[in-house]
């Protein structure tokens, strides 16, 4: 394993990043390639993430066995006091993944504003004063070259500019979260799509918007998972925000991670749907999304055409297990639908396998990157906030459907199994989303690895050069 951190002449970076998926995600995949990079990283966060970090250095230790021999860096985990602003949200305002959903529209979008505050400032003052102070401890024990703050974890950004210490933003998200309210002529209000609206791009109408983008702080740098082929399109993009692409978590190749996995997918095309960890199963969900599956693979078998398959990620417990049992119990026998709890493999990793003809997530970040790098066609089904956001994306590229504008942020399986059809039959429309993907899909990889150029984004920012 490299050197320890504090033990080693190699330049150290210290990341702060919150430890759900969709927060830790970019952080964690442009410490892979710092590491590889030979920059020594202090992963900052609460203790649900320690594990995904101690994985994820077996991950850098494995694949830089297989390089050139050049020096690596380590990443290790440093632990914060107390939980995650998000936990502590659910126990003290009742706001968690069961009452976070809401519906689109402008009642849906009012109705989830009231809760942005109390969801993502769940701090006292005098929790947010210690965090801020146990932070300045962490960055005068680890004396890095370079700071990477989540856009937001506001404590630790604080703790930067309380002890000066130069910092960039690592944003999970597009370009209008942090640019719509630089646009020219007030182009938020009238222009884009409010937050949490589900609203298409363009507004066709002065329509409900808002200021609750974070919109980027001057003389920060932003480092953005995006493109401007890949998003709405802007008129400005602010110069401190550096557009990578999407910025994907490393891998094993599936035969390696999952042969069982690799091997069922060579069985024909492949629908996965993957809603997120935070995504609250319940009984009429399943019964809704079983039956749309139901009509999928009917629908394929009377048209003679080669069977289709499903990779669910779901939890089957109780009364769900027996509603999937009843609805598709024959499919899963047959192997023609599989259900699984937990991915072996990293999602992306099963994207790149050819037989997967449509990705089905809910519309977070992470998952609408990692379809957009693999070229694969969308079904989006959000449940919140910006989630609506990266579905009116998916139609706007053309990449894809908004699977449950009617029945948000539930499913209903006539619409639903609508959507899984036009994805995936052969058909003009069909077609022009797997080109419009493939397309896509060739323009990141042509403008470059997104981790490679965060990370070089960063060493510039140090004065480092790969």
């Amino acid at each position: 394993m490299s050197s320890a951190i504090g033990m080693s002449s190699l330049p150290t970076v210290l990341i702060f990043t919150y430890p759900e998926h969709g927060q830790a995600n970019v952080s964690l995949a442009t410490s892979y390639e710092l590491a590889l990079a030979g920059v020594n990283i202090c992963v900052a966060s609460f203790a649900s993430l320690r594990t995904r970090v101690v994985r994820h250095q077996e991950l850098i230790d494995r694949h830089a066995s297989r390089s050139s021999g050049k020096p690596t860096g380590s990443v290790v985990f440093r632990e914060c006091n107390g939980d995650s602003p998000y936990a502590e949200a659910a126990g003290k305002n009742g706001i968690n993944a069961a009452t976070l959903p809401h519906p689109c529209g402008v009642l849906g979008a009012l109705e989830s504003y009231p809760k942005i505050g109390p969801f993502n400032f769940a701090w006292g003052q005098e929790e947010y004063l210690d965090a801020i102070a146990s932070f300045k401890e962490v960055i005068a024990i680890t004396k890095p070259d370079m700071v990477g703050v989540d856009p937001l974890f506001f404590a630790a950004q604080d703790a930067c500019k309380f002890v000066d210490r130069k910092f960039v933003i690592i944003s999970p998200t597009g370009i209008k979260e942090i640019a719509v309210n630089v646009q020219p002529y007030l182009a938020a209000f009238w222009k884009y799509p409010a937050l949490s609206s589900g609203f298409p791009f363009p507004l066709k109408s002065f329509g409900l918007n808002t200021l609750f983008d974070f919109s980027s702080e001057p003389g920060l740098t932003y480092i953005c998972p995006a493109l401007t082929e890949i998003d709405f399109p802007f008129a400005v993009i602010p110069m401190d925000m550096i557009l990578c692409g999407p910025i994907v978590m490393p891998f094993d190749p599936l035969e390696e991670s999952d042969p069982a996995l690799a091997k069922w997918l060579d069985n024909g095309p492949t629908v996965l749907i993957n809603l997120g960890l935070h995504v609250v199963s319940n009984e009429k969900l399943a019964r809704e999304m079983a039956s749309a599956f139901r009509i999928l693979l009917d629908y394929h078998d009377k048209k003679g055409s080669r069977k289709i398959q499903v990779l669910w990620k779901a939890k089957p417990d109780g009364d769900i297990q027996k509603v999937i049992d009843e609805i598709i119990g024959n499919e899963i026998k047959e192997e023609r639908i599989k259900v699984v709890a937990w991915l072996d493999a990293e999602p992306v990793s099963i994207l790149q396998h050819p037989s997967v003809v449509c990705t089905v997530h809910h519309g977070g970040a992470n998952s609408f990157y990692e379809g957009i790098w693999s070229g694969v066609p969308h079904i989006v089904l959000p449940v919140w906030f910006d989630t609506y956001d990266y579905a009116q994306r998916a139609e706007f590229l053309n990449i894809g459907i908004f699977g449950s504008k009617t029945s948000a942020p539930g499913v209903r399986a006539e619409e639903f199994s609508r959507a899984l059809v036009r994805v995936t039959r052969d058909s003009e429309e069909a077609v022009k989303f797997r080109t419009s993907a493939k397309r896509l899909k060739d323009v990141c990889r042509a403008k470059g690895n997104g981790r490679e150029l965060a990370t070089a984004t960063i060493l510039k920012e140090t004065g480092t050069r790969k």
